[in-house]
């Protein structure tokens, strides 16, 4: 099985749902998909309402500035190590 992943520069975009809501709803249903929040705005609860529809994973991170948070969002675990 193949898994692509999405990192956001903490910098790059605050959380709009819509937005995220679109760019999830364009992804093909193969490879399976994983994204990774690194931006405070996009640490809420609305967030991950969206990769669960989705069926998108959440990306677990081993990262200093960001809460070690573990969310299922689909039947698939990403890790993150540093």
């Amino acid at each position: 099985m193949m898994l692509k992943g999405f990192r956001a520069a903490p910098t790059f975009l605050r959380f709009n749902a819509e937005r995220f809501g679109s760019f999830l709803l364009i992804l093909p249903e193969r490879p399976s998909f994983a994204v990774e929040f690194r931006h405070s705005s996009w640490l809420n609860s609305e967030t991950l309402k969206l990769p669960e529809r989705y069926r998108v994973a959440y990306m677990i991170v081993d990262e200093p500035l960001l809460p070690p948070d573990v969310h299922v969002t689909s039947d698939l675990t990403y890790k993150r190590w540093g």
